[in-house]
């Protein structure tokens, strides 16, 4: 039984060979591959028809993208006694792409930016480990992720959080020869890592796994691992710190970690904790897509085994262990102290943030590609990663998972890989990388089953089978109408003061959505739209709230609450009564300025 070990001349690519030549060549190597990766996630989105915006069944990604939209004025209504205002390393940047280029181009403008901040640095690293074609097989591979894509494809703050965390690891754990190299490295690494716990302090989880991979994957150098994870903490703190003056200077408050702090504090309370958490295990039945993470391990460990001990370079060792780390913290966080990190969707997509490289490695492997393997194994890995799922995608509704299978599937890359080190057959190793493929690819992409048993929450995943050639038309236009609701609204510049929020009895979605893109408006008037209660009427007088929006889906119900806000004493002046429209979503939006008299 034989083990591969990867070497850099089996991924070698053209242009790498051709860069050998000079220091000509090698610049123009460069910004062949420089160009090429700018181009990749272009290219990945109309070639595989990758869905830009993934429609949600939480609330939570509507919240905010009334930050995105109008952080100042949320800021300066509602106040910051909640946490939603603090993700400002996903808000602040979100919202300068939304102003300099409006909504929905602003919107894919930042998410390409977002690639390309995880596709450079995991394109560098795998190919100083295995090559340069290997590194575009990594490439590949994260844009062809359905949970990568579908990370992307929201306004949840971790959107950008898995970016952020997938070039900090790189960058982490990229082999460097000068010490100044390895310290800018170690600073970048900090940089992004402190952007990532700016998204929210579930990333603590991911970075810790990542020095903690790091620091166990040292041997030898643990002085140098100490001192990069020091250098590490330095950029973390400046990070951090040009996001607390920012917000300072924008948004008038310092202090974004305390409210953070806070709600985690609030959240351990039982109340919360069961209202929030499930108290069963069987949720993992309808989320067999966590599986996938302990499936590349899995296939890692036996292709690696036993020069996972001493032969392995430190880089693969340690985002592999980091890996492992990320995700124990992530079962100790769900099942012991009884937070909902695993099976709630937009906090368990990041612990895809290093799963690509051992993935990518491990394939390589199984494949036979070492320094005297021929061509064709790389070649059928670059094909296994990419069609493969592409491939399943055409079947994908009438893949239907029941837990065991999807246990078998968990399984499957270790036994298959192991067949291939017991049978070294260039076939065989070609088969096994493919099931490897085929396995992980099953584990997120089969058709979703949805059913809440007793003691779960109805968290509910969004189909990540339709990342790959879905639509993203239905949360576009919910998206197009959300983002022009501000157009309506005066901003607190020009009417300060509270908002208020009316609604009607029984509200579609896209109400709903609107409701949350301004925080319910801390304050919800009580049903019906056609009488103001005596209690709302004295809290708008009490509190002299000067704004009314009312939402509505056909606009019917505005003049009978207008009429009911001037019956109870209050002054009302119609600033807008508009429908916003597009594609097959319609909100109207009442905009009433309220008076009292003295």
């Amino acid at each position: 039984m034989t083990v591969s070990t990867l070497d850099r001349s089996a991924g070698a690519s053209a242009s790498e060979r051709a860069a050998a030549g000079g220091p000509g060549r090698r610049a123009l190597s460069a910004v062949a591959q420089g160009v090429a990766l700018a181009c990749s996630p272009l290219v990945a989105y109309f070639a595989f028809g990758l869905r830009g915006m993934a429609t949600i069944a939480s609330l939570d990604p509507a919240i905010s993208t009334g930050y995105v939209v109008g952080p100042q004025d949320l800021v300066r209504r509602f106040g910051v006694v909640d946490y939603f205002w603090t993700r400002l390393g996903f808000s602040l940047p979100a919202h300068g792409f939304f102003s300099a280029f409006g909504p929905l181009p602003g919107y894919f403008a930042f998410r390409y930016l977002l690639a390309l901040v995880a596709i450079v640095p995991l394109y560098l690293l795998v190919r100083r480990l295995a090559g340069a074609g290997s590194g575009w097989i990594a490439v590949g591979a994260l844009l062809t992720s359905s949970v990568v894509i579908t990370g992307w494809s929201t306004d949840y703050p971790t959107s950008a959080a898995l970016s952020y965390l997938i070039a900090g690891a790189c960058c982490l754990f990229m082999p460097a020869g000068p010490r100044r190299a390895q310290v800018c490295w170690a600073v970048v690494t900090g940089l992004f890592f402190g952007l990532a716990l700016g998204c929210g302090l579930v990333t603590a989880l991911p970075v810790a796994g990542a020095v903690g991979g790091r620091l166990v994957a040292s041997r030898g150098a643990r002085l140098q691992s100490v001192a990069a994870a020091a250098y590490a903490a330095l950029g973390i703190v400046v990070a951090l710190g040009v996001l607390a003056v920012t917000s300072k200077l924008y948004l008038g408050h310092l202090d974004y970690l305390a409210p953070q702090l806070q709600a985690l504090k609030r959240f351990q309370d039982p109340v919360q904790i069961g209202y929030f958490h499930s108290s069963t295990w069987r949720w993992l039945e309808d989320d067999v897509y966590v599986l996938a993470p302990l499936a590349v391990l899995g296939g890692w460990v036996v292709s690696t085994w036993p020069a996972i001990r001493r032969q392995l370079p430190p880089a693969e060792l340690g985002i592999a262990v980091a890996t492992a780390i990320t995700y124990g913290l992530y079962v100790i966080d769900q099942f012991v102290l009884k937070s909902w990190t695993l099976e709630y969707w937009m906090y368990a997509d990041l612990l895809w943030a290093f799963s690509v490289p051992p993935f990518v490695l491990t394939m390589l492997r199984i494949a036979g590609v070492t320094g005297t393997a021929s061509r064709v194994p790389l070649a059928a890995v670059a094909l296994a990663v990419i069609a493969t799922p592409l491939v399943l995608r055409v079947f994908r509704d009438q893949l239907h998972l029941s837990f065991g299978v999807a246990v078998l599937l968990m399984l499957a890359p270790a036994a298959v890989a192991l067949a291939a080190r017991l049978v070294p057959a260039i076939g065989v190793r070609l088969a096994a990388a493919t099931l490897v493929s085929g396995a992980t690819s099953l584990l997120v992409i089969a058709a979703p089953v949805f059913v809440v048993y007793a003691g779960q929450v109805g968290y509910v995943t969004p189909d990540l089978g339709t990342a790959l050639y879905g639509t993203s038309q239905p949360a576009l236009d919910e998206y197009t109408v959300l983002t022009r609701i501000h157009t309506l609204v005066p901003s607190t510049q020009q009417i300060p003061g509270q908002l208020a929020l009316w609604q009607p009895a029984h509200t579609s979605r896209i109400i709903t959505l609107a409701e949350a893109l301004y925080l319910a408006g801390r304050y919800q008037l009580q049903d019906p739209l056609s009488t103001l209660t005596q209690a709302d009427a004295d809290y708008l007088r009490t509190h002299n709230v000067p704004l009314l929006l009312i939402f509505s889906d056909t606009g019917s119900e505005f003049d009978a609450a207008q009429s009911s806000i001037a019956d109870s004493g209050v002054g009302v002046t119609v600033l807008h009564d508009d429908a916003l429209r597009s594609g097959s979503v319609e909100l109207h939006v009442d905009v009433l300025r309220l008076s009292y008299g003295h």
